[in-house]
């Protein structure tokens, strides 16, 4: 074997290492992991955002959540922020008791 038979062979099975589902990836191959670490919404990456009808986006909590936290600056025109910048936690109360989204440790009172 020649050195351009070598390093056909090597490229070859490096390429084959790289592009080998991992099933401890979700399946996924590492070049595709790199793809969505380093190029998530790439025409490369294996990750796309599906369009949605504008109805549907107000099915998702977390669009829904957002929307009324948007909202709630609109009232008010500006929200003064903690002295560490977080949001006060009777706006976190008020949002988190709306029920969009749940945490079982807030739920069960730990926080």
């Amino acid at each position: 074997m020649d050195k351009e038979e070598l390093q056909e062979y090597l490229d070859r099975y490096i390429f084959e290492q790289n592009n080998r589902s991992i099933p401890e990836l979700e399946g996924y191959s590492v070049a595709e992991i790199h793809e969505i670490l380093y190029f998530t919404f790439d025409e490369s990456s294996p990750i796309s955002l599906q369009k949605l009808e504008d109805s549907e986006y107000y099915q998702i909590p977390m669009f829904k959540q957002l929307k009324y936290f948007i909202d709630l600056l609109k009232k008010s025109g500006e929200m003064k922020l903690t002295a560490k910048g977080y949001l006060p936690v009777k706006i976190v109360k008020d949002i988190y008791n709306q029920g969009f989204l749940e945490d079982a440790l807030v739920s069960l009172g730990r926080y």
